[in-house]
């Protein structure tokens, strides 16, 4: 099992979502499969960046 550390800069994303319930959970959800070290459903993988991301 991982353990996690959260950033300032997470923290403070993370506040802009406080009063977003299901936004919260799905976070809590994928948060501890990643702390468990199980795979993420296919929803969450790795996927092609888009606008000012791509050629990054």
């Amino acid at each position: 099992m991982y353990s996690l550390k959260y950033s300032s800069h997470f923290k403070k994303d993370l506040k802009k979502f406080k009063e977003d319930k299901p936004v919260i959970a799905e976070l809590e959800n994928v948060l501890n499969l990643l702390a468990s070290g199980k795979k993420l459903p296919e929803k969450y993988r790795n996927h092609s960046l888009t606008g000012e991301f791509k050629h990054s």
